[in-house]
This record gives C-alpha cells, structure tokens and sequence, in this order.
C-alpha cells in the first residue's frame, strides 16, 4: 500500500547509487525481445524433438537479458512446486568462461554447473535473490579438482537428473569451441 504523504512534504530524493540501482535493474521491453522470448519460451516447453535450442545474435541484441528474464519467469512460475520439493529446479543456468590458455576449460564449465545445480541458478546475473531454498547438495560425495572430466560429466548428469530441469541455459556457448588467438 502506498504511503501517502502530505502535499507540503516533499518526496525523498534518491542517491546516485539509488538511482542507479534502479536504472540496472530496468528492462525495456522491445517488441523483437518480446517476440523473442516468446518464441523462446514456447521452444523450452514444446521443444517439438529438439534437444538443444541455440538463440544467437549480434553483440548487445539482449541475449543475455533474455536468458534471464526465461530464469525469472520459470523461476516465478514454478514457486510452489519449488517450495514443497527442495530438489526440485525447473531450470539452472551458467556462463561459459573464455577460455585463458587457448582451448575451453570444460571441467571449469562442469564444476559451475553443479555449483549452479546446488540453489544458485544465475551466479552474478541477477541483484535479487532466488526463491531457491538452500538444499542438501545431490553430489553424492565430493569431487576434487583433481578428479577426472569423465567424474564431473557423469556428475552434472546425475544432478540434471535429480532436480528434474526443464532448461538448462548456457550463455557465451560459442566459447565451446573457440580458441583464443595469442
């Protein structure tokens, strides 16, 4: 409920940080957006077959805000369930580092995963907080950086497996295959 004030009292004014604050978590709704993730969305739920869905675009288009508005929404969207099912995540998303040494780092990109899959599904996108409880972790004993890419696979399997996603999003996917010029 808004809280009225008097019409001699003037309304409090917000700090550069305020402001800016509120400026970083404003989005603007383009129509090209709104259609893309439309389109997007109906893909995650009615994949027709399809196991992997790539969205692309030129550097700035939204991708990235796309991504997380998909999380925000499925997050919203499966609140309840989430609540009275601790293991349960509908989806999880991570970022594909650069690589620094030429070729991807693909146990780095697993171990983000299953930090992912351990309640915190958009790590450094995202001011607010996840409705996500913290969970028992489904690791099943631990993993050390030491262990083979064949262990952290298999255990990103099992995981995707017990929280039952829906969506797994990986932002900067090129970087799968892309070696850094030196």
């Amino acid at each position: 409920m808004p809280i009225r004030r008097s019409s001699r009292e003037k309304p409090r004014s917000l700090s550069k940080q305020e402001k800016l604050v509120q400026w970083r978590d404003c989005t603007v709704v383009h129509p090209h957006l709104k259609q893309a993730f439309n389109s997007f969305f109906d893909a995650i739920y009615n994949p027709g077959g399809a196991s992997l869905i790539f969205l692309f675009g030129p550097t700035g288009v939204g991708k990235t805000t796309l991504l997380r508005q998909i999380v925000k929404v499925m997050l919203e969207d499966h609140c309840a369930t989430i609540n009275a099912d601790s293991d349960y995540i509908p989806v999880a998303a991570v970022e594909a580092r650069a690589p620094e040494s030429g070729s991807f780092d693909w146990k780095g990109y697993y171990q983000s995963i299953l930090i992912s899959l351990d309640g915190s599904t958009m790590p450094n996108w995202s001011s607010k907080r996840s409705p996500l409880k913290k969970v028992k972790r489904s690791n099943q004993g631990t993993i050390s950086s030491s262990s083979h890419l064949a262990t952290f696979r298999e255990r990103v399997i099992v995981n995707i497996r017990h929280r039952r996603l829906i969506a797994f999003l990986t932002d900067e996917a090129q970087r799968f295959s892309r070696d850094v010029q030196q």
